[in-house]
């Protein structure tokens, strides 16, 4: 069952990620910016910021498995509705458009479960 973080809504905490462009390793963070080259940065602490590629928000949402589910993240999703088609199991690429999450062609509604099985970074053979 997809979750919405509690302490997401009552703390209004705002979490991010990204690749860091030196490691490769993903980075978490509380904030970020973009300078006036259009770097991006990840905000660690306040004394720590890293450069990643690209950042990642996290959805507020969390999988089946209790991960936080991030802008990037590649899901397996089993989606059950009323339409022509009952249900179906894909694997998708989480993002944000037009102010919304977007999980593959389906909505939130129609989210049956969803499970975390890598991201765009780590695992791009799986959208293949």
């Amino acid at each position: 069952m997809l979750r919405e973080c509690n302490h997401m809504i009552e703390d209004k905490t705002i979490k991010f990620r990204g690749k860091n462009k030196q490691t490769g390793e993903l980075v978490y963070g509380w904030g970020c910016y973009t300078d006036e080259n259009e770097k991006y940065f990840i905000i660690i602490n306040p004394k720590q910021f890293i450069q990643v590629e690209k950042i990642q928000r996290f959805t507020g949402f969390q999988d089946e498995f209790s991960h936080d589910i991030y802008e990037g993240d590649i899901v397996e999703v089993k989606f059950e509705s009323d339409g022509p088609i009952r249900s179906s199991v894909e694997i998708v690429e989480i993002r944000f458009e037009y102010g919304s999450v977007l999980v593959g062609l389906g909505s939130f509604e129609d989210v049956k479960k969803l499970y975390v099985t890598g991201n765009i970074y780590k695992n791009p053979e799986l959208l293949s």
